[in-house]
């Protein structure tokens, strides 16, 4: 069985062993492999990051919110929020607007910019995702986010 998986990757420089053995190691290859080919994509098709489509998705489904809270959906340090958000508003992606009650907070929002870059960046997500499942069964398919799911909440 291992070998199968060690084949499927055999062009990546094998690390060692031990993590060549290791399911997390596996699951960030297969992570790093989808994140490049989506990052491809969205970098061509409107100049942003895979971070990028994140947060432009977390902003559509909340409105706006602060940077620190942006930061901690998105399981990052606030400084690297924070140049994340000057890029994006350099791409007119999203602006800031003043908190109604505390004038300490500023609120990051869509821009309409924004909010054309994000229906676009989820097609091109969920198009390469589609890509990527595809190639497993409906049931191993369903098994692998089972895993998964059981994973997070027991962890």
């Amino acid at each position: 069985m291992l070998e199968g998986i060690l084949m499927a990757y055999k062009d990546d420089t094998l690390a060692t062993p031990l993590l060549d053995e290791s399911t997390f190691f596996l699951m960030g290859v297969a992570y790093r492999r989808f994140r490049n080919d989506v990052q491809e994509q969205l970098l061509s098709a409107h100049d942003i990051t895979t971070e990028m489509q994140k947060a432009l998705e977390i902003l559509s489904y909340h409105t706006h919110l602060p940077q620190q809270v942006l930061a901690d959906k998105l399981m990052r340090e606030r400084s690297t929020i924070k140049r994340m958000v000057d890029n994006m508003l350099k791409r007119d992606l999203v602006s800031i607007i003043p908190h109604p009650t505390n004038q300490k907070v500023k609120l990051i929002q869509l821009t309409s910019k924004g909010r054309e870059v994000h229906q676009s960046g989820n097609t091109i997500v969920t198009t390469i995702q589609s890509q990527w499942l595809n190639t497993l069964d409906d049931n191993l398919e369903a098994q692998l986010k089972s895993a998964l799911i059981s994973l997070i909440e027991k962890n």
